[in-house]
């Protein structure tokens, strides 16, 4: 059973840059969101990848590689 998952809908990130406004869905790696991003004036999404998966050494390459 795995645990409940905080939403960041509602929150700021980046001294205010981004602003979180809506769950997109969610993956193998994490929670997707689209936020506004104030510098752009655009939407944007962000992705948070799910907790303990930053203990697996290879994390970091398969997330840069999604991302893209």
């Amino acid at each position: 059973m795995s645990l409940p998952v905080a939403s960041w809908v509602g929150r700021e990130l980046s001294s205010g840059r981004y602003r979180v406004v809506g769950e997109l869905g969610e993956g193998g790696m994490g929670q997707v969101y689209r936020a506004w991003d104030a510098n752009l004036e655009a939407d944007v999404v962000i992705k948070v990848p799910h907790a303990g998966l930053s203990d697996d050494p290879e994390f970091a390459g398969r997330f840069t590689r999604e991302i893209r």
